[in-house]
């Protein structure tokens, strides 16, 4: 498979404090700044509790695309989680991060 290069407009949220009962979801944004396609093989997450939903189309020269990472806690207190988008890069695969803090009742 023939590399691309891919720019992301913001690759790290911190979500703040929120209720143990909320669900997020953040959106990212990547934009094929290579030549030939970007192919998004699939996105690997840290754990069960975020999904990751994305095209799975080839996004074509300057053309942009999402990746929405869902993020439904599963514990209280400070969280880390990252997501792996494997694609056609030279690395593999370019690295999502959300962070917060997850409480009992805000």
């Amino acid at each position: 498979m023939v590399n691309t290069t891919v720019d992301i407009e913001k690759d790290k949220f911190y979500l703040g404090r929120f209720s143990s009962f909320s669900t997020k979801y953040i959106s990212f944004q990547l934009k094929n700044s290579g030549q030939k396609p970007l192919i998004i093989k699939t996105v690997k997450t840290a754990c069960g509790c975020t999904v990751a939903h994305y095209d799975k189309n080839p996004i074509e020269h300057g053309q942009t695309t999402k990746v929405v990472l869902e993020y439904r806690p599963d514990a209280l207190g400070y969280f880390r989680k990252t997501a792996d988008v494997v694609c056609n890069v030279p690395d593999g695969f370019v690295q999502l991060t959300i962070s917060g803090e997850i409480v009992n009742n805000l």
